[in-house]
């Protein structure tokens, strides 16, 4: 859903997310225009399912910090909150830093929600990679697949890759020697 009442900005976002009305509600601005996705509950659980396993093994590894639904941003007037965001150490801003991420992670995981059209995902996936990021998933709990989204030399045509519910998500470059049977991450 789309709310046209004025252009925002990361700043503007950040007072709106505090308030009640959007309680529920995850929140981006997408050239200045907030938009807002209901988060339920398939949602909810396979973000938190995958989440956990990307926490699990960054904090054992000493590779950075992982959260969840946190603003990164460029341009002021684009914030994007991926369902999951790692970004490694070395790339990571002091942690007196507060409110959103003046950065793309090193991996933004999005998780379909019953508003995303794939359209506006692979969009998503298309902005976080050319603005920094290193690998993006797109998981689509109703067909249980992630497409794994790389950059190539044609920064609108970044590599995609399928996988299904039988084979293994694997890290890359970004997370090397992560593992994970993807039929554990949907119930």
């Amino acid at each position: 859903m789309t709310l046209h009442e004025k252009l925002y900005t990361a700043d503007d976002l950040w007072v709106l997310s505090g308030l009640p009305r959007f309680e529920g509600h995850q929140l981006e601005l997408r050239g200045g225009v907030l938009v807002m996705h209901p988060v339920g509950r398939e949602h909810g659980t396979t973000t938190l399912l995958l989440g956990s396993r990307v926490l699990a093994f960054v904090h054992m590894n000493h590779l950075g910090e992982v959260m969840t639904e946190v603003g990164h941003y460029v341009d002021k007037h684009t914030v994007y909150s991926p369902d999951i965001a790692f970004t490694s150490t070395a790339r990571l801003p002091e942690k007196s830093v507060k409110g959103y991420m003046n950065l793309m992670p090193d991996l933004a995981v999005e998780v379909k929600s019953p508003s995303n059209t794939f359209e506006e995902l692979t969009e998503k996936a298309k902005y976080y990679l050319k603005h920094g990021s290193k690998m993006v998933w797109i998981v689509y709990p109703a067909t249980q697949t992630i497409e794994v989204f790389t950059p190539s030399d044609d920064a609108e045509n970044p590599h995609v890759e399928t996988v299904g519910r039988d084979a293994v998500l694997q890290g890359g470059d970004v997370l090397p020697g992560f593992t994970l049977p993807i039929n554990e991450i949907f119930p």
